[in-house]
């Protein structure tokens, strides 16, 4: 049992409540919820919540879980942290919305260039792809070029949406996918005179030195370097992940965690490139928000205030969380690794029919998980490591009895993985390149 938990019996954790909410909201909301977040039948896996705290989260029905979702990703400090949370209603009781804008703007701003050393300018939004857009944007506007090169997720605006998924097309679009794949990169460099290369970081899939080497082949062919660190983005590192690689991007979006659950983002860059964005426009209504505004203060001013011995401690903690994942997957022979980066902790399961059993079995005991992306440990979570494993343990135990073991991994399977996180391009011997990279980073033996 979890340390100061009254759980019901495993059996006995009913989601009549939560299907209740299912079928109320499914009259007024399409899907009855957000796709993504209909990770399972609603009768078997919770989708409705009411409140949370530290490191946990309970249910429209009562029931408590450690949340290792964490708002996506967003939250990284830990639920109703009081100094965010104090920040906000100061805010709130100041009114929200000023007529121009508040003084909390400049105020962030500060704060974020001081903290991050990424720039000397920056630019609030409320989203990671309204973030992202902008700098794409802001791009454009400061070389005069049109041509993006991309690799991983940005968010769902078009330009993005659109991409050119086929980078060696004769004629390729505005926008071209180079697949986490560095010999694409340059030779789409070498053909063509990109404003930027956009690059989210896969911390647990690849290592520091592709980063490095896209950084160093971007500024070879005069094109901007953009790195999203809408996910990475102080989870990695006190600074991001951007600077455990050494590299300084010309623009670094950031989001999630710099609100730790509020919504706001950020586009951060040096005066050079940021005063692009006078010549367009990039800007909406709550851009000016206070909310927003002033969870992100208050965060930068932890994540400032935290020791290299609390950072340690953070990165030890994932570890300690892969590790003990691995070796419970390795004890029962289940087909599923754990797989570690700065910050960032995915697993891959051999069988989708076996992984969403496992969910389940998570779910019954206590404990959420993402099925779709990263497993989000919060600074809060840091001392639960053991009573989470000890959950997953009990579920891996329970599936193994239910279903037989989980097939064995194979390359084949890491494939399949890569292809449904958008990391894999469509051509066979790009995708060959890649495959191998993360086979060798992760370590597996070639098959």
């Amino acid at each position: 049992m979890i340390e100061g938990t009254q759980q019901t019996p495993v059996p006995d954790r009913p989601l009549t409540e939560g299907l209740a909410w299912f079928e109320r909201s499914s009259r007024t909301v399409v899907g009855g919820v957000k796709r993504m977040n209909l990770l399972d039948d609603p009768a078997e896996f919770p989708c409705f919540f009411t409140h949370s705290a530290g490191g946990r989260t309970w249910d429209a029905d009562s029931h408590e879980y450690i949340d290792l979702i964490a708002g996506k990703g967003s939250v990284l400090i830990g639920h109703t942290e009081p100094a965010v949370d104090e920040a906000v209603i100061a805010a709130i009781r100041g009114g929200s919305m000023p007529p121009l804008t508040p003084t909390d703007y400049p105020v962030a701003a500060e704060r974020l260039c001081a903290v991050t050393g990424m720039g000397n300018r920056a630019k609030f939004f409320r989203t990671g792809s309204c973030a992202v857009t902008a700098a794409v944007r802001i791009a454009r506007a400061a070389t005069g070029r049109q041509t993006v090169l991309t690799c991983g997720y940005h968010g769902w605006h078009d330009w993005f949406a659109e991409r050119d998924k086929n980078p060696r097309a004769e004629a390729p679009g505005p926008v071209v996918e180079f697949g986490y794949d560095v010999q694409t990169l340059r030779e789409l460099l070498a053909a063509t005179s990109p404003a930027a290369v956009v690059v989210t970081p896969e911390p647990a899939l690849f290592d520091l030195d592709f980063l490095r080497q896209c950084a160093e082949l971007a500024r070879a062919a005069g094109a901007l370097l953009i790195v999203d660190e809408v996910k990475t983005g102080f989870r990695a590192g006190p600074l991001g992940y951007a600077a455990l690689a050494g590299v300084r991007p010309d623009l670094t979006v950031l989001a999630k965690a710099l609100g730790n659950g509020y919504p706001v983002s950020a586009v951060l860059g040096d005066v050079a490139v940021m005063a692009a964005e006078t010549e367009i426009h990039v800007s909406g209504t709550y851009e000016t928000e206070r909310l927003g505004l002033a969870a992100a203060t208050a965060c930068l001013d932890l994540y400032a205030a935290r020791t290299e011995a609390e950072h340690t401690a953070y990165q030890a903690a994932c570890q300690q969380l892969a590790d003990g994942l691995n070796r419970i997957f390795a004890t029962h022979g289940t087909g599923a690794h754990a797989c570690l980066g700065p910050g960032n902790t995915q697993i891959i399961f051999a069988d989708q029919e076996w992984a969403t059993a496992f969910y389940r079995a998570c779910a019954r005991r206590g404990l959420l998980l993402y099925c779709f992306d990263d497993v989000n440990l919060m600074f809060a979570q840091t001392g639960m490591v053991e009573a989470i494993l000890d959950i997953a343990a009990a579920a891996v135990a329970a599936v193994t009895t239910q279903l037989g073991g989980c097939p064995p991994l194979t390359v084949d399977h890491l494939a399949a993985y890569l292809n449904r996180h958008r990391v894999l391009g469509k051509d066979q011997q790009q995708a060959g390149r890649v495959l191998e990279r993360v086979r060798a980073r992760l370590g597996w033996a070639r098959p």
